[in-house]
């Protein structure tokens, strides 16, 4: 079971890891880079610290989660134009005020500053009881009016349903996750089949997320 749930986290992330490598491989021969990270600890952190160079700020709300400051995004604490790039991934959807805090994030980024971010689609409920939010590609656009925006869906149909199936495998009942397996199991066995169908599916709403590389205008 272990495993299995493993392995749907990893489908979770296909393309998660590829956009977001490219994203900073792009931006990481700025000199004294600025950098923000905003609640994106653990291997994002990680990733952060071992691809980029310069001086990096991470923040959280959360003081559990041992960030650099303790800081809520809709009230940074920032002088305006102080940082060449701002990362929050997986955070919006758990901010109450996700406009407020886009425009706090605009604020303190410098002239053609970037923001790379990430937010569930299609996507179970987490970090209860603060999930408060999905963003549609067209919401997203809508709330990142002061930025330049590439969104790439971060899945496609066949992985989606995987990572929606696979939420049962957490499910504190043994039924969910008795039917979560019997779903999973011919799903993962006869995976060449259903990748070759699922990219013959021409469905670009059907993700469980989007990956957002933005630049500030």
């Amino acid at each position: 079971m272990k495993y299995i749930f493993l392995l749907v986290k990893r489908f979770s992330r296909r393309n998660w890891h590829k956009f977001f490598l490219k994203s900073l491989t792009e931006i990481k021969s700025v000199e004294n880079l600025k950098v923000l990270n905003i609640g994106s600890g653990g291997p994002i952190q990680a990733i952060i610290e071992s691809s980029l160079q310069g001086s990096i700020i991470n923040i959280d709300i959360d003081p559990g989660r041992k960030p650099d400051i303790v800081m809520d995004v809709t009230s940074l604490e920032f002088d305006n134009n102080s940082f060449d790039l701002v990362i929050m991934m997986e955070v919006l959807e758990h901010v109450k005020e996700p406009k407020k805090a886009l425009s706090e994030i605009s604020r303190v980024l410098s002239c053609d500053g970037r923001l790379i971010m990430s937010t569930p689609f299609i996507f179970g409920i987490h970090d209860e009881p603060h999930d408060y939010y999905r963003f549609t590609k067209y919401g997203l656009k809508y709330l990142l009016s002061d930025f330049k925006v590439k969104i790439q869906e971060t899945n496609d149909f066949a992985h989606t349903i995987v990572v929606l199936v696979g939420r049962l495998l957490k499910s504190k009942l043994r039924k969910d996750k008795i039917i979560g397996l019997a779903i999973l199991t011919p799903i993962l066995l006869a995976y060449p089949i259903v990748f070759i169908i699922s990219k013959s599916i021409n469905c670009n709403n059907i993700t469980t997320g989007y990956f957002v590389d933005a630049k500030k205008k």
